[in-house]
């Protein structure tokens, strides 16, 4: 099976993909531990990473999403990542055309 790139469309059997993608990106980081990575779920990555969360765009090893086939299937990696996986985050928000699933690491300038 080809792996997932940023921003696939995957199908709901492959929902462990998209949160082993995420695992393993930030595998290749600076952070030294899972709950320095925070996860969630959105309908615009770029508000949410960049003016919300304020993570830096050219900080390109700092961030991933990937985009999930529907808005239950994002929430459901999210849950796995904070659950399973001790990542950071909130479960639970967002509406239903939140499909898409992003990460980073959380550094002094970032915002929770």
């Amino acid at each position: 099976m080809q792996a997932l790139q940023k921003g696939d469309i995957v199908s709901p059997t492959v929902t462990s993909e998209i949160a082993e993608g995420i695992i393993q990106f930030f595998k290749e980081s600076t952070a030294t531990r899972t709950h320095d990575i925070y996860v969630g779920i959105t309908n615009d990555v770029e508000r949410r990473l960049f003016n919300e969360h304020n993570v830096d765009k050219n900080q390109r090893d700092n961030w991933v999403y990937f985009k999930a086939f529907s808005a239950d299937q994002a929430r459901l990696v999210e849950s796995v990542l904070i659950e399973k996986a001790d990542f950071d985050g909130g479960e639970g928000g967002g509406g239903e055309d939140c499909v898409f699933v992003y990460a980073f690491l959380k550094t002094p300038n970032t915002k929770r």
